[in-house]
């Protein structure tokens, strides 16, 4: 096999990184893209996970495995799906970011059509489905998490900055 793979090889290209992890991602990422006939490793579906934001009115922020053409932002890839994890454990915690699958509406907003669920209730969520959030609101968070994600994280500094002084002036 080796003597066959050397035999019709065209160039060899090298691609310089800083990290032994943007490697790995790299790697991940051409055999993927190119599927070499004799790779032995990596040949199944799996791949690095990704953080996605929906292209939605009220944005769910969560991981995939595939990049999809719909519209939605995707970030990534991680080369730790716990690091994923964490990240968006972190923004539904700190953002109040919702997590249902309704496809909320202006129309289905006003007319009532949903109830708040458990999430609102333990203030895991702020409520967009029945108004209680607006969308300006729910958006700057969503552009804080895009923000975080693309590493550009002084004005989310602060901006948290000063929601903390706030909080300790209230006594919270």
């Amino acid at each position: 096999r080796h003597k066959i793979m050397i035999r019709l090889a065209e160039r060899i290209e090298f691609t310089i990184v800083n990290t032994e992890r943007d490697a790995l991602i790299l790697e991940n990422s051409l055999i993927k893209s190119y599927q070499p006939r004799y790779n032995i490793l990596l040949k199944d579906d799996k791949t690095y996970p990704l953080i996605c934001i929906g292209n939605e009115r009220f944005p769910k922020v969560f991981t995939a495995r595939k990049v999809t053409p719909d519209g939605s932002k995707f970030f990534g890839p991680f080369p730790s799906v716990g690091a994923v994890y964490t990240l968006i454990e972190l923004f539904h915690k700190e953002f109040k970011i919702r997590t249902c699958n309704l496809t909320l509406n202006d129309y289905q907003i006003k007319a009532n059509k949903f109830q708040v669920c458990l999430e609102y209730h333990i203030g895991n969520c702020k409520g967009p489905c029945v108004g209680l959030q607006s969308v300006e609101e729910y958006d700057e968070n969503i552009t804080q998490i895009r923000q975080i994600l693309k590493g550009q994280t002084s004005s989310v500094i602060q901006h948290l900055t000063e929601k903390m002084m706030s909080a300790a002036e209230k006594l919270e």
